[in-house]
């Protein structure tokens, strides 16, 4: 049966315009435009897996399984990121967490009728999704290679195709209210206009006492189904606002679970007794967490923007910056420990371990640092103490000599040397060897 076409006298046949501006129930992706959100959500991911790899060295090396399992967690509450993995340098993952709560691996669990403990299954079946995309980076601890950090993010194009339905929908709106103007004027023309003008004649008709059967007044079919075209876009319209409000409704809820997350994040960091940092490529702090209060007594909001080297003691600074400067020379991510002394807001100092990456761009200009800072002012004091233990036997009045379980000497001090005519210790100790 073929669909009868009407005409409109402005708009012609408004049925071929109905659906020519009738918004498609789905929106091909714009090829140029889904690039760019490739290229930036990537930048992003590839940020926080440099950053994660330079804080889980120490964990590693340690094997603090626990920490390791915080820092995975942390990086999923990151939005777009829905899943990470610390993997050693044979390949074999020691930790790995996933976004359980995002839309996309909810969904993929539900299909696949996956566990929710099986982590690993899990990222399988991600990484086979179109829009999940993979980065990772070397996580190195003292020069030394021990795995990478793998990041899995999803190309998120909410907010771009909620503008995009928004600007349909007002143009819309906008066409349909022309359209509405139009056919109200015909409207009213044909349904209060001629009426009336058919009322009046059969006033007069009546009153003349001439009325006729063919006077009566009949229905438009034109406008019936004008007002039936009508019908059909204001439904449309109310459909695409629930649409809009829906897609609205699951924004709120992902910024609000978002929120959550990084108060999640926020508490983590908050509560490590290392300090975690990151400066820009001058030296200025950009990010401190609440452990360098605890250790510097400096607040966080008066050190950020400020250079690190105006925390480091004045003797130690020029060999600091020294070594710091041979780093960024050498045009390369580099993981280093500094020992250094750090000044604290009582006017004293502390004895801090500084464990520094530098990072760098794809171009190759240095965009910062990041890493942490931990208190070794119990270890230095413990080292002096047995330095000065060492001096003390060495200088000692007496012959003092110590033997091990195969009767050979492993310590003698110079008095002894002098009781035996020895003239070293090592000679000493090659002698009674």
């Amino acid at each position: 049966m073929v669909e009868k076409s009407y005409c409109c006298p402005i708009f012609g046949n408004y049925k071929y315009f109905i659906n020519k501006y009738k918004p498609s129930s789905r929106n091909s992706p714009n090829p140029k435009k889904l690039k760019i959100v490739v290229r930036e959500t990537r930048k992003k991911a590839e940020n926080e897996a440099q950053f994660l790899s330079t804080i889980s060295g120490e964990a590693i090396v340690k094997s603090d399984f626990s920490t390791l399992q915080i820092f995975m967690k942390r990086a999923v509450y990151d939005d777009n990121i829905i899943y990470s993995a610390a993997i050693d340098r044979q390949g074999i993952i020691l930790e790995s967490q996933v976004d359980l709560e995002d839309q996309t691996t909810a969904k993929e669990v539900k299909i696949h009728n996956l566990k929710k403990n099986h982590i690993l299954n899990i990222i399988n079946h991600l990484k086979e999704k179109d829009n999940i995309y993979e980065v990772s980076s070397p996580i190195i601890n003292n020069g030394e290679y021990l795995g990478e950090a793998r990041l899995g993010f999803l190309v998120n194009e909410i907010r771009t195709e909620l503008s995009e339905n928004a600007v349909r929908t007002l143009a819309i709106s906008m066409t349909i209210s022309g359209v509405l103007v139009t056919v109200i004027i015909i409207l009213f023309q044909r349904k209060v206009g001629v009426p009336l003008q058919k009322l009046t004649e059969l006033a007069t008709a009546l009153t003349k006492r001439k009325l006729e059967e063919n006077n009566q007044t009949q229905s438009n079919d034109e406008i019936g189904i004008i007002q039936g075209s009508l019908h059909q876009m204001a439904s449309q319209i109310r459909e695409n606002l629930l649409d809009l409000q829906q897609q609205i409704i699951e924004r709120e809820k992902t910024e609000t679970a978002l929120l959550e997350k990084e108060e999640k994040y926020s508490y983590v960091v908050d509560n490590i007794a290392e300090v975690i940092f990151q400066t820009d490529a001058t030296g200025k702090w950009i990010f401190l967490n609440k452990a360098w209060e605890n250790m510097t007594g400096f607040t966080v909001e008066e050190s950020l923007g400020k250079n690190f080297s105006d925390f480091i003691h004045p003797s130690d600074r020029l060999q600091t910056l020294n070594k710091f400067q041979s780093y960024i020379d050498g045009q390369d991510s580099k993981n280093e420990n500094i020992e250094s002394r750090y000044l604290t807001k009582e006017r004293g100092s502390c004895w801090i371990e500084a464990f520094v990456q530098t990072n760098f761009d794809p171009e190759g200009n240095l965009t910062g640092t990041s890493g942490t800072l931990n208190n070794i002012t119990k270890r230095k004091q413990v080292e002096e103490a047995l330095k000065l233990s060492h001096f003390s036997l060495d200088k000692a009045a007496d012959a003092i000599y110590l033997m091990g379980y195969d009767a050979k000497f492993f310590y003698v001090n110079e008095a002894a040397c002098r009781t035996l005519e020895v003239k070293t210790t090592v000679n000493l100790r090659e002698y009674y060897s």
